[in-house]
């Protein structure tokens, strides 16, 4: 199950832009089955800093092995500090 939190990789082949890519889920869409997404890898896993959103279905969705190193350098990437302190929390509960 997908939640808020989560870092998840996108599974939608027919759309090779962010086939693959890995996001972190943000917030709830429109509704529950809809998620906000922020673009943290992309296809050939290197760190992306721009932050790009996206709303995705989470049936596209697959749940990663927490791991927030890269949500972290989006965090320090786009100086928001409120979201760094957040990750860095719970990087310390998964540990």
């Amino acid at each position: 199950m997908v939640r808020v939190g989560d870092l998840v990789i996108v599974d939608f082949s027919s759309n090779e832009e962010i086939h693959n890519c890995t996001f972190y889920v943000e917030d709830y869409g429109i509704t529950e089955s809809y998620l906000k997404v922020v673009l943290v890898q992309d296809t050939e896993r290197k760190s992306v800093t721009e932050g790009i959103k996206r709303v995705l279905h989470k049936r596209f969705l697959n749940v990663v092995p927490t791991d927030y190193r890269h949500v972290i350098d989006l965090a320090l990437a786009t100086n928001d500090r409120e979201w760094f302190e957040e990750l860095v929390g719970r990087e310390k509960v998964a540990e």
